[in-house]
């Protein structure tokens, strides 16, 4: 008898589990996404991308490819009120020539030797410029699910894409060279320590706190891992489907690739 309560009990909290944790299947509506009023400054930080395209893919194909994700990213950047643009980009194919499991540091040092140094060195040092490397998909860099990747302690201009990234990885990337971050870890807030572990001692008072992903309704932010994202950095100004899509304490990364993009036009400026 205390078997069958016991029992009973058991399928009830699973089915309440089940009723509370159901997923949100719905697809992508962006009529529902609620973007704040803009006060942008007439002059937005202009920025340009190079992209390197290497032999093994079909460049024709990342050609029309790499003006989609321009867009994209132009996309995050208005609806986020951030005062930048992607206002132009280059492609160049190049054959490195790489290994399947060649490491991120190992392309990164490929691509400066195939592509010049002293064309890559004068990318780093304009902080109008970023370059961007796509490689194919099956490079051992991309084997756990991995679409992007970038590493500013390395190269704060440098993005490596997969070929079949999706639209979002870009500004995905752009984001963390702009010290914008991913969803806290749950249940166990993690994240800060990775982070401050990753970083040099004379760069950390660029992680912030509120550098954080996060997820409204059944979407999350260009930061987030969330299989459905909207075109947005979180901010507490902006709503999705009726849920708030930031927190000004734990989740903005809005503020932190705006504060970065008037960074930029002050030293420009001087």
């Amino acid at each position: 008898m205390k078997f069958k309560r016991w029992l009973a009990i058991t399928i009830l909290v699973i089915l309440f589990l089940f009723i509370i944790y159901k997923p949100d299947k719905t697809e992508l509506q962006l009529d529902k996404l609620v973007l704040p009023e803009c006060q942008l400054r007439d002059k937005l930080f202009d920025t340009k991308v190079t992209f390197y395209i290497d032999d093994s893919v079909d460049f024709e194909y990342m050609k029309n490819r790499v003006k989609e994700f321009i867009d994209y990213s132009n996309s995050v950047l208005k609806n986020s009120c951030i005062p930048m643009v992607r206002s132009s980009y280059v492609v160049n194919q190049v054959n490195l020539n790489l290994p399947r499991d060649a490491y991120f540091d190992e392309i990164h040092h490929r691509l400066k030797e195939k592509a010049g140094k002293q064309n890559i060195s004068k990318l780093i040092d304009d902080p109008h410029e970023f370059y961007v490397l796509i490689l194919p998909y099956y490079m051992k860099v991309f084997g756990d699910g991995t679409m992007g990747g970038s590493n500013v302690e390395l190269s704060n201009s440098y993005v490596l894409l997969s070929d079949d990234a999706r639209l979002s990885i870009l500004e995905h990337e752009f984001g963390h060279l702009a010290w914008a971050q991913h969803m806290e870890t749950f249940p166990f807030p993690l994240l800060a320590g990775k982070l401050k572990r990753s970083v040099r001692v004379e760069n950390r008072y660029k992680l912030k706190p509120y550098a954080r992903a996060f997820k409204c309704s059944n979407a999350g932010t260009v930061m987030s891992y969330e299989a459905l994202r909207l075109p947005i950095y979180s901010s507490p100004l902006v709503s999705y489907r009726g849920e708030v899509c930031g927190d000004k304490d734990v989740a903005d990364n809005a503020r932190v690739v705006r504060d970065y993009a008037l960074q930029l036009i002050e030293n420009d400026s001087k």
